[in-house]
């Protein structure tokens, strides 16, 4: 390598480390507490102290809301399983009105064991139950939404066409940009989440173009931040937009590995 290049890139590679400092004590210094709400609705409560456990071992500077329809509950009872949690950082809510969904502020929305009639609801827009109201109004307001459907796993015979319409359901919970996890590996899908997106995320009104006209590509999930870093691209998903106010920082290594992964950039 020629000694010029080599200068150029110790440079860049000097000024990239600067940078991913600085933005490691600025997120330190401006981190909110993370707030997360889970929803068992029907027969999803049978999995509540599986996924209990598994949130008692989050960071407990993360707020945990439990929300149980009444389905749910009943089912809880019949098992005659408490849902007291013991630790302050999760809190329990019932079956609740649309002013909490719309009020109660949280980073990541939760469906453990999400159930068939659920599922059709929400893909159809249809939210006049606990768990779709929820994610009708995550979906509004551009939060991560998890969930799962380990069941599914258990129905080997199903009719075909029923499940093609199954399949072409969850495909649809997917192009929302809703994720599926495993039910026994709940947290580490959570822990990816944010790392994927630290900061808080941004709404925006773009003109959609898919064939679903309440599609989640509405909202395009955007982090503006005034600092990019080679730590924040490199692991970018080439596919999806990097959005970048007019006023934010580039350094030359993170705009290299923009260049080499062809990812698309929209600034605004």
């Amino acid at each position: 390598m020629h000694n010029s290049n080599l200068s150029e890139l110790i440079n860049k590679v000097i000024v990239d480390l600067i940078s991913d400092a600085v933005l490691n004590i600025v997120n330190q210094q401006l981190a909110l507490p993370q707030s997360i709400v889970v929803v068992f609705s029907g027969q999803a409560g049978l999995c509540y102290a599986s996924v209990l456990q598994q949130l008692l071992s989050l960071p407990k500077n993360q707020t945990i809301n439990i929300f149980f329809s009444n389905s749910a509950l009943q089912h809880l009872s019949t098992q005659k399983i408490s849902i007291s949690a013991h630790t302050e950082n999760i809190l329990f809510f019932h079956d609740t009105n649309e002013n909490i969904i719309q009020d109660l502020p949280y980073d990541l929305l939760l469906l453990p064991e999400l159930s068939l009639n659920s599922l059709a609801k929400s893909v159809n827009h249809i939210a006049d139950n606990l768990p779709a109201k929820w994610i009708q109004q995550a979906l509004l307001d551009n939060k991560r939404i998890v969930v799962t459907f380990d069941y599914l796993t258990q129905h080997h015979h199903l009719n075909p066409t029923y499940q093609h319409d199954i399949d072409a359901q969850i495909s649809k919970l997917i192009a929302y940009n809703i994720e599926l996890a495993s039910i026994t590996d709940i947290t580490t899908k959570i822990k990816a989440c944010y790392a994927e997106t630290k900061n808080l995320p941004v709404k925006t009104q773009e003109k959609d173009s898919t064939p679903h006209g309440n599609n989640r590509l509405n909202f395009a999930r955007q982090t503006k931040n005034r600092l990019i870093a080679s730590s924040q691209v490199r692991c970018h998903n080439a596919q999806t937009p990097l959005y970048l106010g007019y006023d934010t920082l580039v350094t030359p290594l993170a705009m290299d590995i923009i260049r080499q992964k062809n990812i698309p950039i929209i600034k605004g």
